[in-house]
C-alpha cells in the first residue's frame, strides 16, 4: 500500500523524536534535527509569503552546502517543488531550464547572482539571511498530498533540448522507506553526500536520509575529485554509507588496492548510474569481504531508482561478467515486451516497461513527450495506471532478477550522465556556419565511452575551427555533453531510405595537438605514456591541456593516481586542474613530497595468522606426495663455488635475519591436513666439512655424493630441518656451497633469492636491519579470494572447455613401469645450440608468439610425429604451461611456491605447420587466460581422461576426507573442489599428463652477463650433473633452461619412458625448432 506521507512529514517526525541528534555536518559546521528544521521553516514561511503554494517551481541554483539541505526543505514544507540546477552549466542552459520551467522564484547566493543576472522572476539570495531571520521557526500547516510534485529534475533531451521529469512525493516517499528496511539503515548512521544535487542520484544521499533519521556528511568537490583525499574524508568523517557511479568505484578500488587504506567505519556501497563489472566488485570485496555493495538501477522517470541487486563476499561467485539490476520495490510493476508489446519468456530480451507509484508525473510543460514515454498499462484493471517506456533492453533471468542488456536508442551514459546524442546534434546543428551534424559514441579500451562530432559546412571555404565549434557548444551544454573529437565533413553518407547512414560514418583518428612540443626527459615520457594510456591519443607534447585532449575529472583521477604510485609522491588532483599540462606536472612532482609506501592494509591481520592454508601448486605437490609418495623431485637445490672460505659464525647470523625475513623457510607442512604453520625450532642445519687434506678426486666425490643426497632429501611433512646448507672446504681456499629445501615452499627463483640475501646479511656484519616480508602470506589470501569469487564460473568453463580434450597416449611399448628397479633414468639432457635457438627466438617474433607459446607448439608437433601410431578417442590432448604467478613487483624478492599449471587444449592434427600450431597456441592462451586462476585440481580433473568412472571405494573416501577437512577440520577448502581429488589416482593407462616448463633463465642475453660474486668472493663454475630432473610415472615434463655452471641452453624430456625413445622426441623437438617448418614423418 502505498504511504500517505510527504517527505517534509517524515522529516518533522525525525525532529520531533530526536531533535539533539546531528542532522548534517559540512566540515566544522553542523546542525541537528531541531535547528536544521527550524531553518527550513524560516525559509518556508516567506516563501508562502512570496506565493509558493502545491505544485509551483521553485528553483536553486547552489553548491552543495549545509545551505542547500536548508533550501530543499524550506521549498518543501511550503508545498513547492524544487528544480536543483548546477551553477557549473552554462548559462544558455541554465536561462533555458528556468524559462521552460516557467519558475517564478530562484534562490541562489551572491557568488551566481552575475552569471543569473538575466533571469526575470522573483530572486532569492540565500546568503542575505536578514529577512529569513525574521520569520517563524514553527512548523506550517500541511497543503501538498503524495500526489502533489516534490522536484523536477532535467535529464538530456533527444528532441534538441534538456527535459524536465516531475516527481511526486509518493514516489520518493516510497523508495525512501524501501531503501531504509532493504539497507538496514539506523538512525545516526552516517551517509556521505558528494554527488551532483542537479540529478536524483543524489536525492538518496540527501534528503532521503533526513527522513530517515541519518546524519549527512558533505564533501567538498574538490575532494571527492581526488580519489586519494576521498578515502581519507570517508576514514576521517566516519562515514557508514556512500553511492558512487560504478566509473568512480572503478577510480576508488585503484586507490583502495594501491594505498591500503582502512575503511573501520563504511559498511554499504550503493552503485547506480551504470552497468556494474562483477570484477570491479569482486576485487573490492576481496580487499573489504566485510563489505556489502548494492546494484541500483531507476530512470530519473521512477524516482530514483525501481530495482536493487544486493553483492557480497557469499554471492558474488554466482555472478556472470556484469551484475543484475536486482528484483522491484514495492510498489511497482514490470514487463518486458517485445516490439509488439507482448510479454517475453523468460531469459528472453525484450524492453523493459516500469508502473506503479514510483512513475513520475510526465515532462514539465511538455505534454505530447509525456503522452509518448508514459503509456497507458494494457495490463492493469485500473484504467489511469500507466507504464514508462524505458528503452532499455532487459532480460527475467530463472530467480526472477532483471538483468540489463543494453539501448534500444542511441541514449547513453557517461561516467553516470544520461546523454541523448540528438539533443548534442540539434545544438551544434544550430551554429550558423554548419549544414547538418551528427554525433556517436566510440567506446575506448578502458570500456568508457567517449562523443564524437562529425559536422559539414554551409560554405566550404569557411573559417570556423574545431576550437571555435567547441566553445559553441560550452555556452549550451555542461562539460561532459561535449564531444571530444570533431570530424568535418564533405558530405554525410546516406542509406537508401535517404536518411543519414550513422554505420558508415568513418572512425575518428584521436590525435594530439598540431602544436607539438615533445617529451624530453625519461620523466617527461613516463608522464606521456601515462597519458596515452588514458587518453588513447597520440602524440602527446608537454604543453597540451589534459582536458582538451578529452580527459575528464575520472580520467585525471587515474592518471593522477598512477603516478603517485609509480613515483611514490603525493600530487594532488586540485593543484593539476592549475594548469593541466605535462610541463607543469613535471614541475608539481618536483615540488611534491615523497611518502612512504603503504603497506596492505591486511598487513596487521595477515602478520598476526598462525595457521595458513596451502596455496593452489603447494595443494597439488601435497596431493602428489599423498598419491605418489614413490615420487621425486619434490626438493630444489643448488650448488656455489666460492673462491675464499665463509665464516660459520657469520653465516649463522646471516641465516638468522633470513629466517625472520622470510618466515616461508619456517613453514612446516602437515601429513594429514593441507596446511602449513610456523615452526622455529629445526628449521635449519647448517653443516661443515673440511676436505682440504683431501685428494681432489676424493674430495670431488664427497661433494658430489652429497649432492646426490640432497636431491632425495624429502623433509615434509617429516619433523626435520626445512632447508639444509652444506660447506665444504676445499683447497685452494675454495668453498662449495650446497643449498636444498623443499618444493612445497620454494620454486625454482627461490634459491637464489635467498643466497643474494644471505650474502647480504653476512657482508652486513653486526648491522643487520631486517624487516619481515609477509608478501608470500598476503599472495595465499588474495590467490583464496579470487579462487572463492570465481570458482563457480571457472569450473563451468573448465568443464566445457576440457570436455573433449585428453591426456596425451604414448605407445606402450615404450612406457617402463618398473623405472627404479630397472635403475634407468627418468631424464634426458639434450644441449641446444645457441643459434638454434636465436633463430626460434626470431621466427616467434616474426609471428607474433611468445618463446613458451611457440614451445608449446613445437612440442606437440614433436609427439605427433614421433607417436604417429598412438590413438585417442578424443580430438584434442592437453597439455600443462607451468606459469611463474609472480606477477607484482613486491613478489620478486619474496621466497615462496609462485607457480601454478596453465592448461591450454590443442587440436592432434598431424597435418598442421608449426605456424599454424604456434597460432592454435596463442588462441587457447587468449581464450583460457581470465580462467586460469581457477585451482589446479579442477583444471585437471575436467580433463576427459580423469572423467571415467572411478572405483567406488575411492569415491568414498574422497567423499569422507573433503567431510573431514572441510567440517572437522574447518579448513578453508572448497569442498566443490576436493572433492575432483579422486580423480587424478584413477589408472591412466598409457596416458600421460604433459608439463612444459621454460624457465626465465633460456632467454637470458649471455654476452651481458656479468662475472658473479657471492659473500664477497667471485664464483667458480661446477660441471653439471645429469641427474633425474623429476621422478613422476605418467607425467611428461618438458623443461627449458641454462645450465647455472656453463650457460648453456638445454632440453630435458623427464617421463617413464625409454631413454632411447626420450631422446628421439628430443631430437624431433630440437630439429622443428632449428628449421621452423614440419618435417615429414
Amino acid at each position: 500500500m502505498e504511504n500517505s506521507a510527504t517527505l517534509h512529514e517524515l522529516f518533522e517526525i525525525q525532529a520531533k523524536q530526536r531533535p539533539q541528534h546531528t542532522a548534517v555536518i559540512f566540515g566544522s559546521l553542523s546542525l541537528t534535527y531541531d535547528q536544521l528544521n527550524q531553518k527550513a521553516n524560516q525559509l518556508a514561511h516567506y516563501l508562502r509569503e512570496m506565493g509558493v503554494k502545491p505544485d509551483t517551481t521553485v528553483a536553486l541554483c547552489m553548491e552543495r552546502s549545509i545551505e542547500l539541505l536548508i533550501v530543499i526543505l524550506g521549498i518543501l514544507k511550503a508545498g513547492g517543488a524544487y528544480i536543483p540546477l548546477d551553477p557549473s552549466y552554462p548559462e544558455e542552459r541554465l536561462l533555458f531550464i528556468l524559462k521552460e520551467g516557467v519558475t517564478p522564484i530562484l534562490i541562489t547566493t551572491s557568488k551566481w547572482q552575475e552569471k543569473l543576472c538575466c533571469y526575470e522572476g522573483q530572486l532569492l539570495l540565500f546568503d542575505e539571511k536578514k529577512k529569513l531571520e525574521k520569520q517563524k521557526t514553527h512548523n506550517l500547516d500541511p497543503t501538498v498530498t503524495p500526489r502533489h510534485l516534490a522536484y523536477v529534475i532535467y535529464t538530456s533531451g533527444s528532441t534538441g533540448t534538456p527535459k524536465g521529469v516531475m516527481v511526486e512525493h509518493r514516489g520518493i516517499v516510497n523508495y525512501s522507506l524501501w531503501f531504509a528496511n532493504y539497507c538496514d539503515c539506523q538512525a545516526q548512521q552516517r551517509i556521505d553526500f558528494s554527488s551532483n544535487p542537479a540529478f536524483d542520484f543524489a536525492v538518496t544521499t540527501s534528503i532521503v536520509p533526513l527522513v530517515l533519521g541519518l546524519t549527512v556528511i558533505i564533501c567538498e568537490d574538490k575532494i571527492k575529485k581526488d580519489p586519494r583525499q576521498y578515502l581519507k574524508y570517508l576514514v576521517r568523517s566516519k562515514v557508514n554509507f556512500i553511492k558512487l557511479t560504478p566509473s568512480y568505484f572503478k577510480v576508488l578500488l585503484y586507490e583502495a588496492e594501491n594505498g591500503s587504506v582502512e575503511l573501520p567505519h563504511l559498511e554499504k556501497i550503493m552503485l547506480a548510474g551504470e552497468s556494474l563489472s562483477t570484477v570491479d566488485c569482486a576485487s573490492w570485496l576481496a580487499i573489504y569481504p566485510s563489505h556489502i555493495l548494492f546494484n541500483e538501477y531507476g530512470p530519473t522517470e521512477t524516482s530514483v531508482a525501481v530495482c536493487l541487486y544486493r553483492i557480497d563476499s557469499r554471492n558474488i561467485s554466482r555472478l556472470g561478467a556484469n551484475v543484475p539490476v536486482g528484483n522491484l520495490i514495492p510498489n511497482s510493476q514490470s514487463y518486458i515486451l517485445d516490439a509488439n508489446g507482448i510479454p517475453v519468456a523468460d531469459g528472453e530480451v525484450g524492453e523493459l516497461y516500469l508502473g506503479g507509484s514510483c512513475l513520475a508525473r510526465g515532462y514539465l510543460n511538455n505534454p505530447e513527450l509525456t503522452q509518448q514515454s508514459f503509456i497507458k498499462d494494457p495490463f492493469s484493471k485500473d484504467k489511469d495506471a500507466r507504464l514508462y517506456k524505458t528503452g532499455d533492453l532487459c532480460r527475467r533471468l530463472a530467480k526472477g532478477e532483471i538483468e540489463y542488456v543494453g539501448r534500444i536508442d542511441h541514449q547513453l551514459k557517461i561516467r553516470g550522465y544520461r546523454v541523448e546524442p540528438g539533443e548534442v546534434e540539434g545544438r551544434l546543428a544550430a551554429h550558423p556556419d554548419l549544414k547538418a551534424a551528427a554525433v556517436l559514441a566510440f567506446e575506448q579500451k578502458n570500456k568508457e565511452k567517449r562523443l564524437v562530432a562529425y559536422y559539414v559546412l554551409k560554405e566550404q571555404n569557411s573559417a570556423v575551427s574545431v576550437g571555435e565549434l567547441r566553445q559553441y557548444l560550452k555556452r549550451y551544454l555542461p562539460d561532459y555533453m561535449v564531444p571530444t573529437t570533431f570530424v568535418r565533413m564533405e558530405s554525410f553518407p546516406l542509406n537508401a531510405n535517404e536518411k543519414l547512414d550513422r554505420l558508415a560514418l568513418p572512425a575518428p583518428q584521436f590525435t594530439a595537438s598540431q602544436h607539438y612540443l615533445p617529451p624530453n626527459t625519461s620523466l617527461e615520457k613516463m608522464l606521456a605514456h601515462v597519458w596515452l594510456e588514458e587518453l588513447e591519443i597520440k602524440p602527446i607534447g608537454l604543453n597540451d591541456d589534459f582536458f582538451e585532449l578529452g580527459g575528464h575529472s575520472l580520467s585525471a583521477a587515474r592518471m593522477i593516481s598512477k603516478i603517485n604510485y609509480t613515483l611514490n609522491k603525493e600530487v594532488t588532483l586540485h593543484d593539476f586542474y592549475q594548469t593541466p599540462t605535462i610541463a607543469y606536472l613535471v614541475t608539481l612532482i618536483k615540488k611534491a613530497k615523497t611518502i612512504k609506501k603503504r603497506q596492505k592494509s591486511l598487513t596487521k591481520a595477515l602478520s598476526e595468522v598462525t595457521q595458513l592454508p596451502l596455496n593452489d601448486f603447494q595443494f597439488l605437490l601435497w596431493l602428489t606426495d599423498t598419491f605418489e609418495p614413490r615420487a621425486r623431485k619434490l626438493t630444489i637445490f643448488t650448488r656455489k663455488r666460492l673462491k675464499g672460505h665463509l665464516n660459520l659464525a657469520a653465516l649463522t647470523s646471516a641465516f638468522a635475519a633470513v629466517l625472520k625475513k622470510h618466515e616461508a623457510l619456517s613453514y612446516h607442512v602437515s601429513k594429514f591436513r593441507p596446511v602449513q604453520y610456523f615452526k622455529k625450532h629445526r628449521s635449519v642445519e647448517i653443516i661443515e666439512e673440511n676436505l682440504q687434506s683431501l685428494s681432489e678426486e676424493k674430495s670431488e666425490w664427497v661433494v658430489e655424493n652429497s649432492l646426490r643426497e640432497l636431491r632425495t632429501y624429502h623433509s615434509w611433512p617429516k619433523d626435520e630441518p626445512q632447508v639444509i646448507i652444506r660447506l665444504f672446504y676445499l683447497k685452494n681456499e675454495v668453498t662449495e656451497l650446497q643449498l636444498c629445501l623443499p618444493h612445497i615452499i620454494s620454486d625454482d627463483v627461490s634459491p637464489e633469492i635467498l643466497l643474494s640475501d644471505l650474502s647480504q646479511f653476512y657482508l652486513s656484519a653486526s648491522d643487520i636491519k631486517v624487516e619481515k616480508d609477509i608478501a608470500y602470506r598476503q599472495y595465499i589470501f588474495d590467490e583464496q579470494s579470487h579462487i572463492q569469487n570465481h570458482l563457480n564460473r571457472d569450473m563451468a568453463f573448465w568443464g566445457e572447455y576440457l570436455k573433449d580434450a585428453s591426456l596425451f597416449a604414448f605407445p606402450p611399448e615404450y612406457i617402463v613401469k618398473n623405472m627404479r628397479e630397472l635403475q634407468l633414468t627418468y631424464s634426458t639432457y639434450t644441449e641446444i645450440p645457441e643459434e638454434d635457438l636465436n633463430n626460434f627466438k626470431r621466427f616467434c617474433a616474426h609471428h607474433h608468439i611468445s618463446i613458451l607459446d611457440g614451445l608449446c607448439a613445437v612440442l606437440l608437433l614433436a609427439l605427433l610425429h614421433c607417436c604417429h601410431e598412438s590413438q585417442t578417442a578424443f580430438p584434442f590432448i592437453c597439455i600443462n604451461r607451468v606459469k611463474s604467478t609472480r606477477e607484482k613487483q613486491e613478489y620478486d624478492k619474496t621466497i615462496g611456491c609462485f607457480l601454478r599449471l596453465e592448461p591450454i587444449k590443442l587440436a592432434l592434427n598431424k597435418e598442421a605447420t608449426l605456424a599454424e600450431l604456434c597460432q592454435q597456441v596463442h588462441d587457447s592462451v587468449i581464450d583460457t587466460g581470465p580462467y586460469q586462476g581457477c585451482p589446479n585440481l579442477v583444471k585437471l580433473a575436467s580433463i576427459a581422461t580423469f572423467r571415467q568412472k572411478k572405483k567406488m571405494i575411492k569415491t568414498y573416501l574422497v567423499k569422507w576426507l573433503t567431510w573431514l577437512y572441510t567440517t572437522v577440520f574447518r579448513l578453508k577448502l572448497s569442498p566443490k573442489v576436493l572433492s575432483l581429488s579422486g580423480r587424478l589416482n584413477s589408472n591412466k593407462g598409457n596416458n600421460f599428463l604433459i608439463n612444459i616448463n621454460v624457465q626465465n633463465s633460456l632467454l637470458r642475453n649471455t654476452k651481458c652477463r656479468d662475472k658473479s660474486t657471492l659473500f664477497g668472493f667471485e664464483t667458480e663454475n661446477t660441471r653439471h650433473d645429469e641427474y633425474d630432473l623429476l621422478q613422476i610415472d605418467h607425467l611428461f615434463d618438458v623443461c627449458f633452461l641454462r645450465m647455472p655452471d656453463s650457460d648453456s641452453p638445454f632440453l630435458i624430456l623427464s617421463a617413464n619412458l625409454e631413454p632411447t625413445f626420450r631422446e628421439r622426441i628430443a631430437k624431433e623437438m630440437l630439429c622443428i625448432m632449428s628449421r621452423g617448418y614440419v618435417i615429414p614423418a
